[in-house]
Order: C-alpha cells, then sequence, then structure tokens
C-alpha cells in the first residue's frame, strides 16, 4: 500500500512560498512508494520555489536524492544551476532536477507540478552520467513523451487509486533510467562521460546476453579493458558488480511485468545460469526473495 509520508529531506531542501499573499493558495501532497521513492503533487496559484543544495551535497553518493517533475502547461520560469533556463511552454514540460544544482523556479499565475523523487542509486548511474542527461534532455529525446505520460499517470493514480502506486515503482524507475541513458549517450563529443554514458547503454541493451563481459563490452567498443577500468566512475562500483547489479534489476522489474515466466526462467533470461545465485544476489538487493516479491513483498530496502 502506498502511504502520504514527507519525502526524507524534502522539506528541509526545498523552500516554498506563495506569490500572491492576498490569496494564498499552496497545496502539497506526498506518497511513499517504497524502496525510497516518492510522489508529490503540488497546486498552486502563484509560487517561487528554491533549493538548498548545501545540504544535498554533503548526501552520500547513494543517498543523493534525483526529482523528475512534470510541469503543467503555463508561463512558468525556471532556472537550474544557475545557467539553464526554460520558460513554460503550452504542453507540459518533464524536468530532471539533482539535487546537488541549486534551482529556483518561478510562476505567478495556477498550475501544478508531478514529481518523483528517488535516490540516484536507485539509478545505478553516474553522477557524470545524470548531469549530462539533465543537459540534454528534451523533447527530441527518446522516451520523453513516454515519461511525461507515465510521471503524469502517477499523479491521477495517486488521487484515485493510490493502492496502485507501489506495483509502478519498478518499472517507472526502469523508464527513467532509460530516459537519462538516451539523453546522456545524445550528441556531444566523444568524451570519457559521453563514452561511459554510452557504455552504460550498451550493457542495459544486452542485458541478457549471458556472455556479458568486461572483456567483451571493451571489444564491442574498441578500448583496452585497462582503459575501460580507468575511465569507469567509482561511483558506479566495479564493471562485474555493475553488470550484475543491472542484471537483478532488470530481473526485478520482470517479475512484476512478465508474470508468466518462471523464477528460473527469468534467472536464466537474465544472465545467471544458477538460479540459486539469482535468489541470493536478489535477497541481497531488496531484503526479500524473488519469489515473495512476486507475491507482493515490496519492502523499502534500497537496491545495493
Amino acid at each position: 500500500m502506498s502511504e502520504r509520508a514527507t519525502p526524507p529531506g524534502i522539506a528541509d531542501r526545498f523552500t516554498l512560498t506563495g506569490t500572491h499573499r492576498d490569496r494564498p493558495d499552496l497545496s502539497v501532497e506526498h506518497w511513499a512508494l517504497g524502496f525510497d521513492t516518492y510522489l508529490t503533487l503540488l497546486s498552486y496559484d502563484g509560487i517561487a520555489m528554491a533549493s538548498l543544495p548545501h545540504l544535498e551535497r554533503a548526501a552520500k553518493g547513494h543517498l543523493r536524492q534525483v526529482s523528475v517533475a512534470v510541469l503543467a502547461a503555463g508561463d512558468w520560469w525556471l532556472r537550474i544551476d544557475g545557467r539553464s533556463q526554460l520558460i513554460g511552454s503550452d504542453s507540459p514540460t518533464l524536468v530532471v532536477v539533482n539535487h546537488q544544482r541549486p534551482l529556483d523556479f518561478r510562476n505567478n499565475r495556477r498550475g501544478s507540478i508531478v514529481a518523483l523523487h528517488t535516490l540516484s542509486a536507485r539509478l545505478m548511474l553516474s553522477e557524470n552520467t545524470i548531469d549530462r542527461a539533465i543537459t540534454h534532455l528534451g523533447p527530441s529525446v527518446a522516451l520523453y513523451p513516454l515519461a511525461v505520460t507515465q510521471i503524469q499517470h502517477l499523479g491521477m493514480l495517486a488521487r484515485t487509486a493510490p493502492a496502485l502506486l507501489p506495483e509502478l515503482n519498478v518499472p517507472t524507475v526502469a523508464l527513467i533510467r532509460s530516459l537519462l541513458l538516451n539523453a546522456a549517450a545524445t550528441g556531444g563529443s566523444p568524451s570519457e562521460s559521453n563514452l561511459v554514458a554510452v557504455i552504460e547503454k550498451y550493457i542495459d541493451d544486452n542485458i541478457r546476453d549471458s556472455s556479458m563481459s568486461p572483456a567483451a563490452i571493451a571489444a564491442a567498443h574498441h578500448i583496452s579493458v585497462r582503459q575501460l577500468y580507468k575511465i569507469w566512475p567509482a561511483d558506479n562500483t566495479t564493471v562485474s558488480s555493475y553488470i550484475t547489479r543491472r542484471r537483478v534489476e532488470s530481473a526485478c522489474a520482470a517479475l512484476v511485468s512478465e508474470p508468466h515466466l518462471s523464477i528460473a526462467a527469468l534467472a536464466h533470461q537474465h544472465g545467471f545460469v544458477d538460479p540459486t545465485h539469482f535468489a541470493r544476489r536478489f535477497r541481497e538487493a531488496y531484503g526479500t526473495t524473488p519469489s515473495r516479491f512476486r507475491a507482493g513483498d515490496r519492502r523499502t530496502q534500497l537496491p545495493r
């Protein structure tokens, strides 16, 4: 069951004030989806919102938060990191906010925001990849329209059927991750950060290939294994550990989306030769067994 709860640290990281003192109209609601993921619905008639990133910078990498928000069409103004500026349009706009970056949002008219908050560890992407994705995110990026629709539908479900929200947690985070990977790998020069994003996407695209290994990845990108290890971000753990984590995360989503497959078949499909090894890795990550998770055991433990 989802429940209304203030996301840890959200109230400390943002200041919200109405811009019309004569008619204050500001409503904020939160729902817990499990696995340190929350949904926020915000409606207003005039708002000024700013972040307090000094608290976020002190957080450890795996505890840093990322928000994915859909801003309703309207006459709003957004500045991120003191540089990037977006102006409201005639259609809903999707933005991704790395809480390490300062944010300033203003709208003197009526509007709304639906936002999904999660820890960066859930996305299993390096900080550089997330920042690069934010820079290149736009309507032309694959999955952008689908992500907008998904976040909007979560907002509608929060009002009409909140008990369903936890069931959409894993697939929604998987969608956001794919969106960011596509954005990060779009355009730009072949820098190390771009190559890492390309490799992360390659791992996702081949996650069901049991033969995937650091050597195979290096060969596919025409670099040496040594060079792969050199450019690989420390916040992604080792390449081999990253592959295993992604296999487990992908299998977790499949447990819900492919209920007709046995757990052994899912394990094999996601590169695990031994189902027992898969079950052990899954329990380490989610604090429960694959069968119990499929049956509805949605604990709040963050995948490690």
